[in-house]
């Protein structure tokens, strides 16, 4: 009984809710065929919500996230959609003061768009 309640406690892979609200964080955004044209942008986390201001442009305004807290990587996702640009999926992690990530630019009547970013606690 004491073997199955520690293997329920700690889980092989423990996975707990988090937030990632407060944090700002500087990036920069590519491409995935262009990787030399980097493109500085901001993931803005507040309220439950996440923010990436130059999509607003696009009709991509903030958005709720989920994160996970992973061994003290903190996993995150979210899908943004504009009423007449699609959605963008992303997925990244947060490790210490680094973030890195993909999203994907979906848009009826062309092919996806795909794209990495890296950046820093700002």
């Amino acid at each position: 009984m004491t073997l199955l309640l520690a293997v329920v406690s700690f889980g092989i892979n423990a996975q707990t809710t988090t937030s990632l609200d407060g944090k700002k964080f500087k990036i920069e955004a590519w491409d995935e065929t262009k990787s030399d044209l980097k493109t500085p942008e901001e993931l803005i986390f507040k309220n439950g919500m996440v923010d990436a201001p130059i999509c607003h442009e696009y009709g991509f305004f903030a958005s709720r996230y989920k994160a996970t807290d992973e061994d003290g990587v903190i996993k995150f996702t979210f899908v943004n959609e504009s009423e007449y640009e699609g959605e963008l999926i992303f997925e990244g992690y947060v490790d210490g003061k680094t973030v890195n990530g993909t999203y994907t630019w979906k848009k009826e009547g062309r092919d996806d768009l795909k794209y990495q970013f890296q950046g820093k606690l700002n």
